[in-house]
C-alpha cells in the first residue's frame, strides 16, 4: 500500500498539511493537518510498504510500544482510506 498519486505532504509554517494536486484536487474537499507522528507515517507510506513495516519504523523512531503503534497506524491508515488517499 502507498499514498495515492496526486497528494503530497507540505509544511506550512510548523504544520504538516496534505495537499492535493492535479485532477485529484477537484475531488478532494478536505484539509488534513498532520502532527509529527502522522507526518512520519505519511512519509513511510509515500513508497509501497506494508502496515507491519510502518509499525516497525514507528517503534524504532519513537518511544512507543508495538501494540500502541499497531493501533495508531491502523487508525491512521483507515482515515486515509476513508478519504481516498491510499492505493492498495
Amino acid at each position: 500500500m502507498k499514498i495515492k498519486k496526486g497528494f503530497m505532504l507540505r509544511k506550512i509554517q510548523n504544520t504538516a498539511v496534505v495537499v492535493p494536486f492535479g485532477a485529484d484536487s477537484v475531488d478532494f474537499n478536505n484539509i488534513m493537518n498532520l502532527n509529527e507522528t502522522g507526518a512520519f507515517i505519511w512519509s513511510k507510506l509515500e513508497s509501497d510498504t506494508t502496515e507491519d513495516a510502518v509499525v516497525k519504523a514507528l517503534t524504532s523512531q519513537y518511544d512507543i510500544d508495538e501494540i500502541s503503534a499497531k493501533t495508531d497506524v491502523a487508525e491512521f491508515i483507515e482515515t486515509l482510506r476513508k478519504n481516498g488517499l491510499i492505493e492498495e
